[in-house]
């Protein structure tokens, strides 16, 4: 979780589609209310894990991170927005460099 002032950022790992996914959600009144739909934002497939999520943001940029073993073994994945949560990119992105799913990279962190 990662917050600014009202605004409450949150990430987690949900099993609601069968497999593992990356969600977030948001509040600006410090929690009382939030989206009323979380948002996934890995974007394997259904057949993939993603796992331990970490978030951190600066402003209006949040940035969130993950384990996931669309690959094979597992690979580090993230995204991003630039305003607030409400916009995130189209396509996540591989962060590790070595050969996809060859090296199983895990537990990831981050600091905005």
């Amino acid at each position: 979780m990662t917050g600014d002032g009202n605004t409450v950022h949150v990430v987690w790992e949900d099993a609601r589609g069968g497999n593992r996914d990356i969600y977030y959600n948001r509040s600006f009144d410090g929690g009382a209310s939030w989206l009323t739909a979380a948002v996934r934002l890995d974007h394997g497939p259904a057949t993939a894990f993603a796992t331990a999520p970490q978030i951190a943001g600066a402003g209006a940029q949040v940035n969130v991170v993950w384990v996931d073993d669309r690959n094979g073994l597992p690979d580090i994945y993230g995204t991003r927005s630039l305003d607030g949560g409400t916009m995130w990119l189209a396509a996540d992105t591989r962060l590790d460099t070595d050969v996809p799913g060859a090296g199983g990279s895990i537990a990831p962190h981050i600091v905005a």
